[in-house]
């Protein structure tokens, strides 16, 4: 017979039945959790995504022909081998060896690339919100969706050649990450009183971490701050910093010591000096470079691939007061630390700066001989300030009743879709050389009388249709410094396009002058030659660019196209077939049409012979 439940009688108060409904309450909340995880996931994925698109299927831009496409190392079966060695362009052979392997992948189809950076980025971006998670910080994945769709990362992003960047940034979060592990794992007593699995488990995330800031090192140098961010870290999370610690980052300040003199070895051996800057103008450009990075974070609108130079007067006040400024924030920063905001504060602001320091001038890098700054060298730095804005906001949102609640959203439901929109925007900037480039003398119109910064001006002025004008920055280029053969031949090129071919040889031969052993000259040199009736001219020209690169596809068809203009039929087809093969092997198919079209003809000539 079937009892009935007494009357009055509270199943709640059976331990069984609430051990039930609270495992119940518990898998309802971790279903919830995944959810809102997977949704979390899908929001950064898809947004940046669409945010990307317009670059995607970009073309190739600038230094990617030096790293990708004409880079010997990239094609050449034992080319990553060689990346470990001084036959590299620098060394950063873990991101030049993605570029080694999707070379078997994507060869000369740019899209391959791209995906990768974005998908890249992407992981970066998740990364940022679980590292901020593990940091406890509230607002880790709105600094994370902030972080993804911000257009100062386009630069990083939607650049094949910055590879290195977002590679680097995946190692060095994955580095904190195992860090962060192993302090969790060895317990809020330290690593004297931990247990024997305890300690295990903490050395084996710690040996992880090593790996990955090594790898990260050897992916991009300016990611050597590290060590000083982890000692940040542990300030952050225990409000002092003890010797064990100290010993513990030891190894990691040993991998910068080896490695950055290496990277700066690379950067630096066997060209001029990058800049002519003594430790004055270089004090004064680094706090001018602190304001810029902190302005472009928090509204980023006006960016540019390239800035203009700054003519950094240390002798006038106005030069000093950047400087001035950073240092006196500091200062405050420091004195308020024990505060409330001060530490929160101090906190972004020491790893802003601290993550700032390889990009702010004291040293110099490649690119900084065209720009005093560049937006993808604050990508890593900026990490600091979304936090501190997005932990700022939900503190307030947590703390608001009512219809606050409702008030707090409307800020972001702007902010996020406003920074979606210029990373679209400025994306579609990357897509192909000339829309670059356009976007730079939209943004800079004036160019300072620096001869490097000129003949930028001028090339970018070329590029995008407007060679008559280029001149003029050519010609002041040269007014500065005559022997300046870049300038000699990008004088040349225009003259070409304005059908002055007689006048553009001239600029060739002082451009060679200069630089005897660039096969691009030489190359055009031989077009101008052919220009103006003169194929024997023309056809040494291609020659000596072949002799130089020997993978050189278009001097390869135009000695073909030369020889038949000699009547030297014979030499004209066998050479058209190896224009033909490397053109095929280098996956340019406009090429390989316009020379089955010469080889075709040519063939045909000999015929009748």
């Amino acid at each position: 017979m079937r009892q009935s439940t007494p009357r009055g009688f509270n199943l709640s108060n059976d331990p069984a039945s609430q051990n039930a409904s609270s495992w119940h309450t518990q898998m309802r909340s971790q279903g919830r959790r995944r959810l809102q995880i997977m949704g979390g996931i899908c929001l950064i994925a898809g947004s940046t995504l669409l945010v990307y698109w317009p670059s995607i299927h970009g073309g190739f831009l600038l230094d990617d022909d030096v790293l990708l496409t004409q880079n010997k190392l990239i094609k050449a079966p034992d080319g990553w081998a060689k990346m470990w060695t001084t036959h590299a362009v620098d060394f950063w052979p873990i991101s030049h060896g993605s570029l080694w392997l999707e070379w078997r992948l994507w060869e000369m189809n740019p899209t391959g690339y791209h995906a990768t950076n974005l998908l890249l980025h992407v992981v970066d971006s998740l990364l940022v919100w679980f590292v901020l998670t593990q940091l406890e910080l509230p607002g880790a994945f709105l600094a994370a969706l902030l972080f993804a769709v911000h257009p100062v990362n386009v630069d990083a992003v939607a650049w094949i050649a910055q590879r290195k960047s977002v590679l680097a940034l995946l190692f060095f979060l994955l580095s904190i990450s195992s860090w962060l592990k192993a302090e969790q794992t060895r317990g809020a007593h330290g690593n004297e009183r931990a247990s024997s699995g305890e300690s295990f488990r903490a050395t084996l995330w710690y040996g992880v971490s090593l790996l990955m800031f090594l790898l990260a090192m050897l992916s991009k140098g300016s990611v050597a701050i590290l060590p000083a961010v982890l000692l940040l870290m542990v300030w952050w999370q225990r409000g002092h910093i003890t010797r064990w610690d100290l010993l513990r980052s030891l190894p990691y300040w040993l991998v910068s010591a080896v490695l950055v003199p290496i990277n700066i070895w690379f950067q630096t051996h066997g060209t001029n000096p990058i800049r002519h800057l003594d430790l004055e103008e270089r004090l004064a450009g680094a706090g001018c470079a602190v304001w810029f990075y902190l302005l472009k974070a928090l509204a980023p609108i006006g960016l540019s691939f390239m800035y203009p130079m700054w003519n950094v007067q240390t002798n006038e006040v106005r030069w000093w007061l950047p400087t001035g400024a950073a240092v006196a924030l500091t200062a405050v920063l420091l004195w308020w630390r024990e505060t409330r905001w001060g530490r929160p504060l101090l906190m972004a602001w020491m790893f802003f700066c601290i993550a700032l320091l390889p990009a702010l001038g004291l040293t110099d890098v490649g690119f900084m001989k065209y720009a005093p700054v560049a937006d993808r060298y604050q990508q890593l730095a900026m990490l600091g300030i979304l936090a501190l804005v997005a932990a700022c906001w939900r503190n307030l949102y947590d703390l608001a009743v009512g219809s606050a609640h409702f008030a707090l959203l409307i800020p972001v439901a702007v902010i996020v879709p406003t920074m979606m929109w210029l990373t679209w925007n400025h994306s579609r900037e990357y897509s192909d050389i000339v829309p670059l480039y356009s976007g730079v003398l939209e943004n800079n119109p004036e160019c300072p009388n620096d001869p490097e910064a000129l003949n930028n001006r001028g090339a970018m002025l070329a590029l995008t249709g407007h060679p008559d004008q280029a001149i003029e920055f050519y010609e002041r280029a040269l007014a500065l410094t005559p022997g300046y053969g870049r300038a000699q031949d990008n004088y040349g090129r225009a003259l070409m396009e304005l059908n002055r071919p007689q006048q553009a040889i001239g600029h060739f031969e002082v451009a060679l002058n200069s630089d005897p052993d660039d096969p691009e000259i030489h190359y055009d040199l031989g077009v101008a030659f052919s220009n103006v009736g003169q194929p024997q001219e023309a056809l040494a020209q291609y020659q000596a660019a072949l002799q130089l690169k020997p993978d050189y596809a278009d001097a390869c068809a135009n000695a073909a196209t030369a020889l038949a203009q000699l009547q030297r039929s014979t030499e004209a087809v066998e050479t058209a077939q190896q224009a033909l093969n490397m053109a095929q092997s280098q996956g340019n198919a406009d090429l390989v049409q316009r020379i089955q079209a010469w080889l075709d003809s040519y063939r045909a000539s000999l015929h009748t012979q």
